[in-house]
């Protein structure tokens, strides 16, 4: 399977958070701003892969295309919670900036982030986070995960895997 295009990844989005996150059968090529649909390279490309499955103006997410879908969104929404929670970058702009590195997460990127950021299940907004592998192994092991450093005890070790501090300027003494 390749890579898909950031078009085709967000359209799989669409479509998994109105069908399956909400209670629609299927989506309206309108509101996927696909108004003209046979023109559209990346919904070809889902046609193409049998992820998705076009009926007059609806579109199906097909069995084939669930797992990709979802994953899609896992790296949205992880990719939300790296923007406002280690990097501080709230509101429009930290959506704006989750859209645009969701995309790079692929290759296992999205597993590091995941356990850097202790395999969260919601993201800011308070939706599920699709769980991955990462987060199965880790509940397996009573994996404490990425936790801060006043959580250790004395004696404990741990290794330090990022600093972060609200006022930059503490960081750099």
């Amino acid at each position: 399977m390749q890579k898909l295009s950031p078009k085709a990844e967000e359209i799989l989005e669409s479509l998994w958070i109105t069908t399956v996150e909400g209670d629609e059968v299927g989506c309206l090529l309108s509101a996927l701003d696909l108004q003209d649909g046979t023109q559209d390279k990346g919904l070809a490309e889902l046609i193409a892969q049998a992820y998705v499955e076009l009926k007059k103006d609806r579109l199906y997410l097909r069995k084939e295309g669930r797992p990709e879908a979802e994953m899609t969104v896992r790296r949205h929404r992880l990719a939300e919670r790296l923007m406002m929670d280690i990097l501080d970058i709230q509101g429009d702009e930290g959506n704006e900036q989750a859209c645009a590195f969701e995309h790079l997460l692929h290759q296992g990127v999205d597993t590091k982030i995941c356990t850097l950021l202790n395999h969260p299940t919601t993201c800011p907004h308070g939706k599920p986070i699709p769980p991955g592998t990462c987060c199965e192994e880790a509940r397996q092991q009573g994996s404490q995960g990425v936790v801060p450093l006043t959580e250790l005890k004395s004696g404990e070790a741990g290794e330090i895997a990022y600093l972060a501090a609200s006022d930059g300027k503490r960081c750099r003494n």
